[in-house]
């Protein structure tokens, strides 16, 4: 039963128990429809051993593949470090950009891919959209 007709059928959740059943079905719904589309342009998708293939399409997404942490760890290299902050803060800022690679480095290298080779990829596609 949908969200929807959950709503109509019985009124508004007034438990604990409807509570949870009614943000489970529209949470379902919401990854069914946006996660799980047909459209896969913006997701990666994590192979898993031993997840059955229902529970990797809702689970085993991830958005973006690290491309978000890699612009904006450019952009504070590229742009706030070098104008912006003086000094010893630099150093913080340089700290900061590193730690956001994290996320796209491991997606690599889980992946079995080279990282740096990814890190590279990933910035020159950023800076050739722009």
């Amino acid at each position: 039963m949908k969200q929807s007709e959950r709503y109509t059928d019985e009124g508004p959740p007034s438990g604990p128990k409807q509570l949870y059943e009614a943000l489970a079905d529209q949470l379902t719904d919401i990854v069914l429809n946006a996660v799980c589309s047909g459209d896969d342009n913006n997701f990666v998708v994590i192979n898993q051993k031993g997840i059955d293939p229902p529970s990797l399409d809702l689970l085993a997404r991830a958005e973006g593949a690290g491309a978000f942490e890699v612009a904006v760890s450019q952009h504070l290299i590229n742009n706030v470090k070098k104008t912006v902050v003086q000094g010893r803060a630099q150093l913080g800022v340089q700290a900061f950009a590193d730690a956001l690679l994290v996320v796209p480095k491991t997606f690599a290298e889980n992946s079995g891919l080279d990282t740096q080779d990814v890190i590279i990829a990933l910035t020159v596609y950023i800076y050739t959209r722009s």
